[in-house]
């Protein structure tokens, strides 16, 4: 009986390892690489803020 919890607990344990290296390796792949020829498209550093001119086109 004891044999096979035992068994049951390392089993887990390994388990929980392999989990832990997963999300290690996971969390360290930054970027993945881009098929030749294709590039990132750059983020806008700030959308440009549209500003409203206070008046509606006639008809409204």
């Amino acid at each position: 009986m004891q044999r096979i919890e035992q068994q049951r607990i390392e089993e887990e344990q390994s388990y929980q390892q392999a989990v832990e290296e997963e999300v290690q390796t996971r969390a360290n792949v930054t970027h993945r690489a881009l098929p030749k020829g294709f590039e990132p498209t750059p983020s806008p550093a700030k959308p440009a803020e549209v500003k409203p001119k206070g008046t509606l086109p006639k008809g409204f």
